[in-house]
């Protein structure tokens, strides 16, 4: 008896280019899983918009009652209407004094008082010093501001300032990570402004980077004269 070789039929096997098949034979493609569930609930609506809503309807059913009662009595209405003009130009009163205030506080500030200052309030108050150079102010001290708390322009020159209320010298790291902010924000140059001073390392890489570094003394310079202009007005 003679066995014969029997060739099984031909099966492609997977491959890039036919991933369908296999020796197993055809597989079962199946749908994506979405991992991203629509969740049913309703969204909550922040408790401003809806204060922002609730004045608008209040104000749009107060309008129409107005109307209609100013055609009935004109000399009442317009003195219920002195009501609420009153309570606005005092509350305006109110804000300006808030401001003044506010100028009189940052005017009255010395070196020493920068000393006890929290961080945040160190970066406001020098973008009010540079907002007395002539400079245009904006402030990006937060989390991941890479390196950048204030952003001062003048005539088209946009520069990348970082601020350092520190008690010890401030070492070359602040340089560092003024420079790399150079470029994420767009910005010619950078600054470095602290109420402490530099290392010698931190003074190197800021000549070989063109970064400008204000230390205690310059800090000083620039309050005495913003105490002084600001006295005069």
């Amino acid at each position: 008896m003679t066995l014969r070789h029997v060739p099984r039929p031909y099966r492609p096997r997977r491959s890039r280019t036919n991933p369908s098949w296999d020796r197993r034979g055809p597989l079962k493609l199946r749908p994506p899983k979405f991992t991203h569930r629509v969740s049913s609930r309703p969204r909550k609506v922040s408790p401003q918009v809806a204060l922002l809503a609730l004045g608008f309807l209040a104000l749009v059913a107060f309008g129409r009652w107005f109307v209609d009662f100013a055609h009935q009595q004109p000399l009442q209405a317009v003195v219920l209407a002195l009501v609420p003009v009153s309570i606005v130009v005092l509350f305006a009163a109110y804000m300006i004094h808030r401001w003044r205030a506010g100028k009189r506080a940052e005017r009255a500030i010395q070196l020493a008082d920068v000393d006890v200052m929290g961080g945040h309030h160190f970066e406001r108050y020098v973008g009010a010093l540079f907002r007395h150079l002539g400079y245009n102010v904006e402030l990006t001290g937060r989390p991941g501001d890479q390196g950048c708390d204030l952003i001062l322009s003048r005539n088209g020159e946009r520069i990348a300032c970082q601020t350092k209320r520190y008690e010890s010298s401030v070492s070359n790291s602040a340089v560092q990570e003024a420079v790399a902010s150079v470029p994420i924000h767009r910005c010619h140059r950078a600054m470095v402004v602290t109420n402490s001073r530099f290392t010698a390392a931190a003074r190197q890489l800021a000549a070989a980077w063109n970064c400008e570094l204000i230390d205690r003394e310059r800090l000083g310079a620039l309050i005495a004269e913003f105490r002084e202009d600001q006295g005069s007005h």
